[in-house]
């Protein structure tokens, strides 16, 4: 459960702290508070004075079943890195915010009109009846934060082992802890802390590992185990080193989200709440074969129902905003002034709700890219990265933007090979890799390499977007057979995909601006090739 945070901001002497922005103005200078800092900060502000213990502020801010003790901390270091004269640590008790009211000046008294006492005393006697009311206007119950994650996914970190004295260990529990907690997909804690999770309202998962070899050869092995059945959902092994507890972080986290999506799917619609609403829609590492398309009488229900449960929840804004610009490429009817402003309203919402969450600007950051936006989706995706460094759909899809049908596609393609020869033999994203780089060969006219990272794509995941690049290749390469086949397969799944109105205008949006010459050439190409099947 999420600390409460009301509408009106809190106002100091030196500070006004606007919770409903995400924002701290001090001396002539705005801060932008990440979302789970700023619920810290408002509980401990609106308790000006008064010591919180740090088990208080877990179970307010983080809930009680799901603890947060790493999360905690990193959010105390943040907040004092903005306001390190108001934040103090009170041993063995926990922490305290102090600062000085705002002053209020009294109104003054009407010129040349006595005080008279008995006017004092009705007036005091007015104000306290009054004051009960007002206080009630005035300071109202504090409303639900917006909210911006994914909830329920829980994870917890078991210590870790090694074949020493323990050390090596427990400081790498720790970075993993804290590594994990920069997502803001799940809930991480350490094992056993605060109260047990509820198996029937959370997906729960243990972290466990050790650290084997010494010297040079030292690795970092972990799982993710389902504590209910002792399943291993996912295991890895990364060089020891100062970057292993992120590099075995950023595995996790897709993982998780993985084999709680398959979980979700097994239960009926009515019954998901908001956040597994969402997950449904949203692309996960390894749930590829569930694609989403075609657009039918209701295309956006998941998004709709989730929003209308929960209208503040902002993740499921930024993922309608998204999805709709995506279908707006490959279905004509979805391609309206009208869906465009609706897509556009639902990605301003979601950055009025969260403008800092990480989970809510990768979703922006999809949606500038499908809108053609290349600036704008770069910039989100800075934004991302410099939360979550090692997120790698950020990375792919941040080379992507910076290089698709421009003069840099070369050198965004180089990027994009070496960052795939960092992911392991089997992770999932290497044909999202193969899929970017197939639209950056075509986008430059280099129609064989197009063709060659497109259909090995494909082996991987037989999906539409790298589907049409290679259909498109095809058919420039005089292949117009392979081209025709490859093209109607997904008019199959998009009835309405039309090849030669996507050349003369959605293309425009696939290059960002670009150059789009080459890849309008191709598609027209197919366009001819599909329409002359019959």
């Amino acid at each position: 459960m999420a600390a409460a945070r009301g509408g009106q901001p809190l106002r100091f002497r030196d500070m006004v702290i606007d919770v409903g922005h995400n924002r701290v103005d001090r001396a002539g200078t705005s801060h932008q508070i990440e979302p789970k800092p700023m619920e810290v900060l408002y509980v401990l502000a609106s308790r000006n004075g008064q010591v919180m213990s740090r088990q208080d502020l877990i179970d307010e801010v983080w809930g009680v079943a799901h603890g947060g003790d790493e999360s905690l901390t990193r959010a105390i270091s943040l907040l004092r890195k903005v306001l390190p004269d108001h934040i103090r640590t009170i041993p063995k008790r926990g922490y305290v915010f102090t600062a000085e009211p705002e002053a209020v000046a009294p109104p003054p008294h009407p010129a040349g009109r006595r005080w008279r006492p008995w006017v004092a005393g009705a007036g005091l006697a007015l104000l306290a009846v009054i004051g009960i009311g007002a206080v009630i206007v005035l300071f109202p119950k504090p409303a639900p934060p917006p909210a911006s994650r994914i909830e329920g996914i829980v994870v917890e970190v078991k210590p870790l082992i090694d074949g020493g004295d323990g050390h090596a260990a427990a400081m790498a529990t720790a970075s993993l802890t804290s590594a994990l907690s920069h997502f803001d997909q799940i809930k991480v804690r350490a094992f056993g802390a605060g109260a047990p999770p509820d198996p029937r309202q959370d997906y729960i998962y243990t972290v466990t590992g050790a650290i084997a070899g010494t010297g040079a050869r030292a690795h970092l092995d972990a799982q993710l185990l389902d504590p209910a059945s002792g399943d291993t959902l996912w295991s890895g092994s990364v060089p020891y080193d100062d970057r292993a507890a992120s590099a075995v972080a950023a595995e996790l986290e897709p993982a998780a989200l993985f084999v709680t999506k398959r979980r979700v799917q097994a239960r009926p619609a009515a019954q998901l709440s908001p956040w597994e609403l969402i997950l449904l829609g949203t692309w996960v590492p390894g749930a590829d074969q569930e694609w989403l398309g075609p657009p039918g009488p209701q295309p956006y229900w998941l998004w709709e129902r989730a929003i209308a449960q929960a209208p503040d929840f902002a993740l499921a804004h930024a993922s309608l905003a998204q999805v709709m610009a995506d279908f707006a490429l490959f279905d004509p009817p979805s391609d309206t002034p009208q869906a465009a402003a609706r897509a556009a309203k639902a990605a301003d919402r979601a950055l009025q709700l969260a403008p800092y969450d990480a989970g809510v600007l990768y979703q922006i950051a999809l949606y500038d890219r499908y809108a053609g936006k290349r600036e704008a989706a770069v910039a989100t995706l800075d934004q991302v990265l410099a939360k979550e460094p090692d997120n790698i759909a950020a990375r792919i899809d941040r080379d992507f933007a910076q290089g698709q049908c421009g003069a840099n596609s070369a050198a965004a393609s180089a990027q994009l090979q070496a960052l795939d020869a960092e992911l392991p033999p089997a992770d999932p994203r290497h044909w999202v890799v193969l899929s970017r780089q197939a639209d950056l060969a075509l986008g430059r006219g280099d129609y064989a390499a197009a063709r060659d990272y497109a259909a090995r794509s494909r082996l991987m995941v037989r999906q539409v977007w790298s589907s049409v690049t290679l259909a498109a290749a095809d058919a420039e390469l005089g292949k117009t057979g392979e081209a025709r086949l490859v093209g109607l397969e997904h008019k199959g799944q998009w009835p309405s995909l039309d090849y030669g109105r996507f050349a003369s205008g959605p293309v425009s949006r696939w290059c960002f601006g670009g150059d789009a010459a080459h890849a309008a050439d191709a598609f027209r190409k197919l366009d001819a090739a599909v329409k002359n099947s019959g």
